[in-house]
């Protein structure tokens, strides 16, 4: 029965996307930094980060609290950090590629995508949590 979900707001399921989300992200991410060997110690950066990422969304979609939403900013801004500095030693690695930056290098290299839409997720929960301040409805 469906009841039991008409009080809860678009923002509560948001946060259960995100943490969702990011928990298949860890999947796929820590599939590539394995098969990479973890050759780089920045790859295990998203590897650890993730899972604090994916409890600190599951918690603020579950119980909306200070600490929660301390913990969730405090995890959400880090990924989105990541994310970026992913997306420089993903791009780098394709570049070093015999060929420079192609088509085919990006194809076969580090994703040059996979960083870019992890830090997207960290952005827009960023945004989902602050977006009563900014569109005037503090609560």
């Amino acid at each position: 029965m469906m009841n039991s979900w008409d009080r809860w707001p678009l923002e509560r399921l948001l946060y259960l996307f995100l943490g969702a989300a990011y928990l298949l992200v860890w999947i796929q991410l820590t599939l590539l930094h394995w098969r990479g060997a973890f050759h780089h110690r920045m790859m295990w950066g998203p590897v650890v980060v993730t899972p604090i990422v994916v409890l600190a969304a599951v918690a603020l979609g579950l119980s909306r609290q200070d600490a929660t939403a301390t913990l969730f900013n405090a995890a959400f801004a880090i990924a989105t950090v990541v994310g970026l500095i992913g997306t420089y030693y993903h791009l780098r690695g394709v570049a070093s590629q015999v060929g420079g930056f192609t088509l085919r290098n990006a194809a076969t290299g580090p994703p040059p995508v996979l960083p870019l839409i992890y830090s997207a997720l960290g952005a827009f929960g960023l945004i989902v949590n602050a977006w009563p301040q900014i569109a005037g409805r503090v609560g």
